[in-house]
């Protein structure tokens, strides 16, 4: 029997823009498409060096079928960071989580980059 499949939109990585909410949803474009190295270079170095992406992305991520950002609102903007709010659905293991909380992202010159979660089960 197939898993279930999560009524997201296909994820397609959008274009870079100045909008914080850009970076969280390529990131987890990526990981749904197992792009791990891609979602790694949406991270800041502050991050990476706190949680190594070959453990909290490529660990955790491994058996993940599919992720999504159900919503998203920006809820702190200010020069060079911001803090997002995101509804997040993943299908793991043939089930459906739900993730809550919010990222706090980073402006770099590359673009915004994600730089700490504070994300729970719903």
């Amino acid at each position: 029997m197939a898993p279930p499949v999560l009524s997201l939109p296909s994820p397609a990585p959008p274009k870079q823009t100045d909008d914080p909410t850009t970076a969280i949803n390529r990131f987890y474009a990526a990981v749904s498409g197992h792009e791990f190295a891609l979602a790694a270079a949406l991270w800041s170095p502050q991050l990476k060096a706190a949680d190594p992406p070959a453990v909290f992305i490529d660990q955790r991520f491994s058996a993940t079928q599919q992720i999504g950002v159900r919503g998203e609102r920006i809820m702190a903007h200010e020069a060079g960071s911001a803090v997002v709010y995101v509804d997040l659905l993943e299908l793991i293991g043939g089930q459906t989580r739900e993730w809550v909380g919010t990222w706090q992202l980073i402006q770099s010159p590359s673009g915004w980059l994600l730089n700490s979660p504070d994300l729970r089960g719903a």
